[in-house]
This record gives C-alpha cells, structure tokens and sequence, in this order.
C-alpha cells in the first residue's frame, strides 16, 4: 500500500468543516481500492469543537493557532508524518471536494516513479450565491504550476526543517511551497470534479480571479459531491 498523509487545516466555516471531515472519511475507506493507505491529520484553532469532530472521524488533531497560517499548515503536515510515517505527503484544504476515482491517477504516477504530483485546474462553488465556475489554471510564468490541493509529495523532498510552507505568511501559501520543489508531474483534475467551495470567510475569493478565465457551469454538476 501507498501511505498518504493529508493534512489539513481548519477555521470557523462549520457546515462546510463538518461537510469535508465526512468527505475525507469517505476518502480514507475508497482509496484503498486503489492501494492507497490514507490518513487525515487536522489543525484546528478552536479548541474541543473542532478536536472532537476531527477525533470522531478517527483523525489525528493538534492544537494550533489560526495564523500565521503558514506554520499551521506545516504543523498539520508534520502531525501526519509524525503519526503515520508516509510515503507522501498531501495538503488539502477543508473548502475541498473531489471524486474518488482521482485515487487511481495518484496510484498509476506513484508506481511510475514520480516524486511530486499534482492537478491544474479546478472548479470552485459559492455556497453563499448558488453559483460555480471552472478555472483551467495558471497562465503566464506560473502555467503548469500545481494548484494548492491534493499535491502528492513525496517525503523525501520535504525540507529538513519542516516547514514547507513560508512559517510567516498567511498569503502565497502554495507559491511558497513551490519555491521548495522541483516542477511537478500535473494532470488536468477536471473530470474527478475537483472543487474548492466558498462560504463566509474564504482565503481566495472567487472575486480575486480574473474573471475572463471562468467559465460558469451548473451548481448540479458539483452538488452529487456532498452526497458521496
């Protein structure tokens, strides 16, 4: 089996909080199918709310302050690696959503040998207005670049030190993540439905795109993933 250790951290937003932890349990048990040992290892900021609903899933929890958010996501990351000494390591966001049958691209480039995997595109759904776009990725010096989620990592790329991520910021999280790799292996994740969703308080609005490179598609076309 291929161990991945995602890690994830999370802030206010409950309903979609709640929404993700049941998506990743579902994860943990359709991954295997695809000779995937995946585990979950959660920050949180908000005390016993959030380490019960995480413990309640049987993921790992730490104790975290929310920013800067760069060293959240590091001790999230670390926390997996602690506890579950993986092959690769994965960030995922908690506003993230993505059909289980990606697990068999991941399987395929990992038993080829790649070391860093990742996806360039992504959909992105507004909770708050009812609406959902697709963007097909960087364009410019940063096309080809992976986007933030689901980037498959191999632990041997990590720096010494542990922190992936800038251990100062709470912006440029996933540009300063690059900066520490070589390029990566990229596949287009449009097909798997992979969505970033929106609700209250977001770290990337979908205001902040440039709006001539999304394409608007049917909330229906997304929704089927909250029901997997």
């Amino acid at each position: 089996m291929i161990k991945i250790a995602v890690f994830t951290p999370v802030w206010k937003r409950p309903e979609m909080r709640q929404a993700y932890l049941k998506h990743m349990a579902m994860h943990v048990q359709e991954a295997k199918a695809y000779g995937i040992d995946l585990s979950v290892s959660i920050a949180g900021s908000e005390g016993l709310e959030t380490q019960r609903e995480a413990e309640g899933f049987g993921f790992n929890y730490i104790e975290f302050p929310n920013q800067p958010l760069g060293a959240k996501f590091n001790m999230a990351m670390r926390l997996g690696i602690e506890k579950h000494n993986p092959d690769y390591v994965m960030p995922v966001g908690s506003d993230t959503f993505f059909s289980p049958d990606i697990w068999a691209v991941y399987a395929d480039l990992i038993t080829q040998g790649y070391k860093y995997i990742g996806t360039t595109d992504l959909f992105m759904w507004d909770w708050d207005e009812d609406y959902a776009v697709y963007w097909g990725g960087y364009v410019g010096r940063r096309e080809g670049e992976p986007i933030g989620p689901i980037r498959a990592i191999k632990t041997s790329l990590l720096p010494e030190d542990g922190n992936l991520y800038g251990a100062t910021l709470s912006r440029n999280l996933d540009q300063s993540a690059s900066n520490q790799l070589p390029p990566a292996k990229v596949f287009s994740s449009k097909k798997f439905l992979l969505t970033s969703c929106k609700v209250g308080e977001n770290l990337t609005e979908i205001s902040r795109f440039n709006q001539d490179e999304l394409t608007p598609v049917p909330v229906v076309q997304l929704s089927g993933l909250l029901r997997l």
